[in-house]
């Protein structure tokens, strides 16, 4: 989903607990994440991360550096966390961040 307001992370849980509501399978959301983009609009992103994994059952990240925090955030809400890195070093960065699922981009 691509929306302007999708950095509220009100509109962001209302979004994920209809997406639940239209299936009894499970869900994945893929955050291709800019933490300071959300900051500057004023919002928390380990709260619209943490609203994620609440109606998830893996978060995935990529496009950023591994952050364990991120990666906390995940566990603590019982889903898994995994992260797109493009490397080996991304992929030891991912796993010293807690992450079980490493994909990793080929070129």
């Amino acid at each position: 989903m691509s929306r302007p307001d999708i950095h509220n992370p009100t509109i962001f849980a209302a979004l994920l607990q209809r997406t639940r509501e239209l299936t009894n399978r499970s869900v994945g959301v893929n955050f291709i994440i800019f933490p300071e983009v959300w900051r500057q609009a004023g919002n928390n992103p380990h709260e619209i991360v943490a609203q994620a994994a609440k109606v998830s059952r893996v978060v995935e990240f990529f496009l950023m550096e591994p952050d364990p925090e991120y990666v906390r955030i995940v566990h603590d809400q019982g889903a898994l966390a995994s992260w797109q890195v493009g490397s080996s070093e991304g992929a030891l960065k991912a796993a010293e961040a807690g992450c079980r699922s490493l994909p990793r981009l080929t070129r």
